[in-house]
């Protein structure tokens, strides 16, 4: 869950929905259908002119999804990376990201049973 900059709203999830709160009486003020592979338990975030909240898509990166009901859309411009974590400045002049690979390997591992 996140609250707006504003104040005025909480977003969270409602089942597989994202949903918008309002903080000064908790109703569900309005609810969202997520792209397909949409994740709202990780790295959900307010737009800083409380006008869109972000949501990670394991499959195409991060989208933006207005509050005023318009279609989602991807956030343009950044790296084709995983990005664990983001921000927004205050003022909404700069935007933070952390990146980085995973980078996995199989082993076997066997055991030997020496019966002397």
């Amino acid at each position: 869950m996140s609250a707006s900059p504003d104040g005025r709203y909480i977003a969270g999830s409602h089942g597989s929905r994202l949903a918008v709160y309002a903080t000064d009486s908790g109703a569900l003020v309005k609810e969202f259908d997520v792209t397909r592979w949409g994740r709202l338990d990780w790295c959900t975030q307010w737009t800083p002119d409380s006008k869109a909240i972000a949501y990670r898509d394991f499959r195409f990166g991060f989208w933006l999804q207005p509050i005023d009901g318009s279609p989602p859309y991807p956030m343009e411009g950044l790296p084709k990376e995983k990005f664990y974590n983001f921000a927004w400045s205050k003022d909404g002049k700069w935007f933070a990201f952390i990146r980085g690979q995973e980078i996995r390997d199989v082993v076997l591992f066997t055991t030997e049973v020496n019966e002397k």
